[in-house]
């Protein structure tokens, strides 16, 4: 009788502390680095609604999103950074839970605007002088000036991106908001893909839901005076360099104000062959 109480006691006693680890262990397990965390999706959908990416974490809604890029291209040195940053990282982390529960979107204009009084309301609040730092060389130099803006498209093949057209129009809009930045705001796309040219002169293609297209087709309407032109592949040599040139230096993004010796070649040869021609 009491070794058979014992016996139960210990057996309960065991499944006790059987049932405390679990919890214990699986609590454990479920802790996340604070990378972990700025990393993890936001939502029960992981993929991002505004660009269609797989992976709608911290980084790239504040960072990696086409909207998210196209407001930091707006932004100049009229207002101390650090604010500024907090302030507008802060408003599209607001606009993208606008647009989940909202379904309200600002524009990058708006949440710029928004952020930049903001900043200057705080500047004034705090008596902090900061001279003006605009670039007037960007304000003068580029007036009027017409630009050439030559695309290839190419991606490399552990992104995923599969349509050829996509690709074009990924390069194109981030060609596009490097001329804005640098105050640029007449533009001559050239392509020579055939597709891509019919696709960006099309207004009838804008409902379609692509979001890169929508993108594109608003901004050469709303910045300035943007024009689309097909040149063959044997006159667009400068634009297969300079991608092929990006895709061996493994960077996202490198601007360079003279050409590399590599392309310098291909430069002239594209240019003897009418490249740069302005449209009538």
């Amino acid at each position: 009788m009491g070794t058979s109480s014992s016996y139960e006691i210990w057996g309960k006693g065991t499944t006790f502390e059987s049932h405390y680890q679990k919890p214990m262990s699986a609590l454990m397990e479920r802790l996340l680095t604070n990378s972990e965390c700025t990393r993890q999706g936001l939502g029960y959908n992981s993929s991002c609604p505004i660009c269609g990416h797989e992976t709608e974490d911290t980084l790239h809604v504040l960072r990696d999103c086409s909207i998210a890029k196209e407001a930091w291209m707006h932004v100049d040195n009229g207002a101390i950074w650090s604010c500024l940053f907090g302030l507008i990282s802060w408003q599209i982390q607001k606009n993208r839970n606008l647009f989940i529960f909202q379904n309200i979107t600002w524009s990058t204009y708006e949440t710029v605007k928004a952020s930049f009084s903001w900043a200057q309301q705080f500047e004034s609040s705090q008596n902090i002088y900061k001279p003006n730092s605009l670039n007037v060389y960007y304000q003068t130099h580029t007036k009027g000036m017409w630009v050439h803006l030559f695309s290839d498209g190419p991606v490399e093949l552990a992104t995923g991106n599969a349509s050829l057209v996509v690709c074009y129009e990924i390069s194109i809009l981030d060609g596009i908001l490097i001329l804005l930045y640098k105050g640029y705001k007449w533009a001559t796309v050239q392509t020579d893909n055939l597709d891509v040219a019919k696709t960006l002169t099309d207004k009838g293609l804008e409902d379609l839901g692509i979001t890169i297209l929508r993108q594109v087709q608003r901004i050469m309407r709303s910045k300035g005076q943007c024009r689309v032109r097909y040149v063959p592949r044997g006159k667009n040599l400068i634009a297969g360099y300079l991608a092929k040139l990006c895709l061996a230096w493994k960077s996202s993004l490198r601007i360079s104000d003279v050409p590399p010796n590599e392309v310098l070649g291909a430069l002239q040869q594209d240019k003897a062959c009418g490249a740069f021609e302005q449209l009538i």
